[in-house]
């Protein structure tokens, strides 16, 4: 039997559907971390670098936590709804409670007002 025909006969398959699917979930449980907590100042650093990014039109990296991960977002805040409790970074929203931190690109920026 020429070898092109052999090849298609031992191929490997997953003789338990759905292992493989299911070891990467628990390995992603176990990879998820607690919300870190915020002290009081962090919060009023955070909301202080929101607004000045907001005023001047700055870009900002926000820091949040989403589903067991901290995950990072750049951009130009467009947008801080205080009933909806959630920020605006280009298309995509931010839910205000769940931001551990935000660096803007400015440096010099006064934290005070």
């Amino acid at each position: 039997m020429p070898s092109k025909e052999r090849n298609g006969k031992w191929q490997p398959f997953d003789a338990l559907e759905g292992f493989r699917a299911a070891i990467k979930a628990t390995e992603r449980e176990k990879a998820k971390i607690p919300k870190p907590e915020l002290l009081p100042d962090a919060v009023t650093e955070i909301d202080q670098a929101l607004r000045w990014a907001l005023e001047n039109g700055a870009e900002a990296e926000i820091t949040y936590y989403h589903d067991g991960a901290i995950c990072r977002i750049a951009g130009v805040v467009t947008k801080i709804d205080v009933i909806a409790r959630s920020v605006s970074v280009g298309r995509k929203r931010v839910d205000l409670d769940a931001i551990v931190g935000v660096k803007t690109n400015n440096d010099e920026r006064e934290l005070c007002e």
